[in-house]
């Protein structure tokens, strides 16, 4: 049950910015790397967290992400993308967790499409 990690040293910023990324990928859009030229994208990280919910016959395994994102140029364009999962089980495992934050991040991308659309993109 105690802590989790990220593999490979990686950090939720890398994960999110990963996510981002590939969330802009799917509508075509390619990230680069100079952050001070329009078109910037900043990403602010409000949770990425998950969470264990003891139960007397289940546990659940809860995961929340949300991000506002924001790029700037002309027409500065923000939106708020979010992912919840949350998978039951009978023991705390690695599994689980990782079930847990798959279904986040698969929520969170199906999201993106949404929130990125609203905002014009």
């Amino acid at each position: 049950m105690g802590d989790i990690a990220i593999a490979n040293d990686a950090t939720v910023q890398d994960e999110v910015k990963k996510l981002v990324s590939t969330g802009f990928a799917a509508r075509g859009i390619t990230l680069g790397v100079n952050s001070t030229e329009d078109g910037a994208v900043n990403i602010e990280i409000v949770p990425f967290w998950g969470w264990f919910r003891p139960g007397f016959a289940k546990v659940a395994f809860e995961t929340d992400i949300e991000c506002k994102v924001t790029i700037q140029g002309e027409t500065t364009r923000s939106f708020t993308v979010t992912g919840h999962g949350k998978n039951n089980g009978q023991e705390a495992s690695d599994a689980n967790w990782i079930k847990s934050f798959d279904m986040a991040i698969k929520d969170f991308l199906a999201n993106f499409a949404t929130s990125a659309a609203n905002a014009g993109l």
